[in-house]
């Protein structure tokens, strides 16, 4: 049933990236979790070919998934990874460097830097197109952090206080009790 459906949702919302009338309006698909969509070919294929055109439509995609493994298992990487405007890495102190070398083809200065990386405060950006390697400070209002959070004691935080108290409130509450867990820490 996925199949289907990923592939219906996909085409709907990349038919408009492509419309004429919006083709000046930047655009990004964001998919998270990539490696379970993508490991349908049909999807995949769809998405290899978007990857090599949509630059000229002024839309991007962002593939995010846990591990360099998940990227190197998908056929057409390559593709992808070469048509990739800036690759994002985020916090990895057990990283295996082999596994980021073969996938991103990084050198091994760019895995030392990601592996030193603070988690949640910083990130390295590689534009390989430009030659930057950077590291970049995160910094993200705390409203921001609470709605983006996957980590699972703020998620269920942030839940049941959006239960208990609505939306607006619920976010209220929830930045201020993890300010305050934030300063215990």
């Amino acid at each position: 049933m996925l199949r289907p459906l990923f592939l219906d949702l996909f085409f709907r919302v990349t038919r408009l990236f492509e419309a004429p009338q919006h083709r000046a309006l930047p655009k990004q698909l964001d998919i998270d979790e990539a490696h379970h969509p993508l490991a349908i070919p049909s999807f995949r294929a769809f998405l290899l070919k978007k990857v090599r055109t949509w630059a000229k439509f002024n839309a991007s995609i962002t593939l995010w998934t846990q591990s360099p493994g998940d990227y190197l298992a998908i056929d057409g990487w390559d593709a992808i990874r070469t048509a990739a405007s800036t690759i994002i890495f985020l916090a990895d102190g057990q990283m295996d460097e082999d596994l980021y070398k073969r996938a991103f083809r990084i050198s091994d200065g760019m895995c030392a830097a990601i592996r030193t990386l603070v988690p949640r405060r910083e990130a390295f950006i590689v534009q390989p197109e430009i030659g930057v390697a950077k590291k970049v400070i995160l910094v993200a209002e705390p409203e921001q952090r609470i709605i983006n959070t996957s980590h699972p004691r703020e998620v269920v935080l942030r839940d049941r206080l959006i239960a208990e108290h609505g939306i607006a409130e619920g976010l209220k509450r929830a930045v201020a009790e993890l300010t305050i867990q934030d300063a215990a820490e």
